[in-house]
């Protein structure tokens, strides 16, 4: 009886290997439904790619809330083969663990909402975040520009964190400088005198 023995590397790269190819055939396939569909495509905004996005902490009502990583069906066809590309060229390049740059970022955007949520001083604050290839993009309103250098200091130090993208205002009279949610005004309390 003859044992066939795999070194723990190579079991890695086979199961690199299968989630690459997994990766891949799970876009193509996306791109093959949406083309069957026939039509133009629709320019109804999603979230196609489930980039993970969410409030940290939503402590200011008056802060708009961002619209989040939003994109139409073109917009989501221009991208998808640049995202495929980056994660199979850093991957053979043996530059990254996974082939998929973005597998990771759910966990990653847990660990930078817990450490945001679990500041007592960002309390007072409203923080979305937005996490892409472990790049973060920080959008909302702080009461101080400390505030503000703490808070992406304090993100910058969270595992998985490659870069720190920062959209934040200081105070909620500000011009956002994200595309803010349509809907938002709608969930405000009207100001003004009520009757």
């Amino acid at each position: 009886m003859r044992k066939s023995v795999v070194s723990r590397g190579t079991t890695q790269h086979l199961r690199d290997r299968t989630s690459w190819i997994d990766t891949v055939a799970g876009v193509l396939a996306a791109l093959v439904v949406s083309s069957a569909c026939g039509g133009e495509p629709s320019t109804k905004r999603r979230n196609w790619f489930d980039t993970p996005f969410g409030p940290a902490v939503v402590g200011l009502a008056a802060c708009p809330r961002p619209e989040g990583p939003l994109i139409t069906e073109e917009e989501m066809r221009q991208l998808a083969h640049a995202r495929i590309e980056r994660g199979t060229s850093c991957w053979l390049a043996k530059k990254c663990e996974d082939s998929n740059a973005y597998r990771r970022d759910p966990e990653i955007q847990r660990r930078v909402i817990d450490a945001v949520a679990s500041t007592p001083a960002y309390a007072r604050s409203s923080v979305w975040v937005t996490t892409e290839r472990g790049w973060v993009t920080l959008q909302g309103c702080l009461e101080s520009p400390a505030l503000r250098e703490s808070l992406i200091d304090r993100v910058r130090r969270v595992a998985g964190v490659e870069a720190v993208f920062d959209e934040l205002v200081v105070g909620t009279r500000a011009r956002p400088r994200w595309k803010a949610d349509p809907a938002w005004p709608v969930d405000q309390p009207k100001k003004g005198p009520t009757r």
